[in-house]
């Protein structure tokens, strides 16, 4: 395993090539000014998904490098949210001080929100039963989190499955229902700026507005108010 470090260089030099590929891309047909919309370079990714990798009698986060196929050790995540950080330590010595939350644990997923709210899910090679069940009710509230319990065929809710989040725009204030294992936008400033830019740039209009792949009525909420009509659909999980 090799320890992964995390450079904020890394991402500024990544969004200059971008802008800079964007631009080359569109030169045959615009050559004006576009708006860059950059990230914070640390604590913008409100959701995680991480491998378990089990030594001995302790496990710890994983990721695999696409590329090499090297597995990468993570004992922090600092694209993450400030909270996934918060929780990262926390979950993994609940795990290592208990068996039956360590047993054939392969996967931990976390979903968070600006406002401190946080889902961890748990996916198992075996069947839950209710002696984890009590043990992950048990670490809720220490931790500050609804846990939730995957295997194949089976989903158990602990508590609740989803955290909200709201986001300004103009004088509006626009709430969501985030839930696990749906698609959701994962850098939540960046996805306040594309609202506030969405709405800036849309016309109000009499029509109508069928808007596909609609991700959480991310958009639609914020242009139901430009249009007459708005249908949205979702394919997948949550749709």
């Amino acid at each position: 395993m090799i320890q992964n470090d995390y450079n904020i260089k890394d991402y500024k030099d990544q969004f200059a090539c971008k802008s800079a590929d964007l631009k080359n891309a569109l030169k045959l047909y615009y050559t004006g000014p576009l708006e860059e919309f950059s990230s914070p370079t640390k604590f913008y990714r409100m959701r995680a998904e991480f491998r378990i990798f089990h030594e001995k009698d302790s496990v710890y986060y994983a990721m695999t490098e696409q590329k090499t196929g090297h597995l990468y050790r993570v004992d922090q995540f600092l694209i993450g949210s400030k909270k996934i950080n918060q929780l990262m330590p926390e979950l993994l010595h609940c795990i290592n001080e208990n068996q039956i939350l360590r047993q054939k644990l392969f996967c931990v997923e976390f979903l968070t929100s600006t406002n401190g709210e946080a889902v961890i899910t748990l996916i198992y090679h075996k069947r839950l039963d209710h002696m984890w069940s009590a043990k992950a009710t048990s670490i809720q509230t220490p931790l500050g989190a609804c846990i939730i319990g995957r295997s194949r065929g089976q989903k158990l809710v602990l508590k609740r499955d989803y955290v909200s989040e709201s986001f300004f725009v103009n004088d509006r204030v626009l709430r969501y229902r985030q839930t696990e294992s749906s698609f959701t936008q994962p850098n939540a400033e960046i996805n306040q700026k594309l609202l506030r830019w969405v709405n800036k740039t849309c016309v109000k209009t009499s029509g109508d507005l069928v808007e596909l792949y609609c991700g959480n009525c991310n958009f639609t909420v914020v242009l139901a108010p430009k249009f007459r009509f708005v249908l949205g659909f979702q394919r997948g999980p949550g749709g």
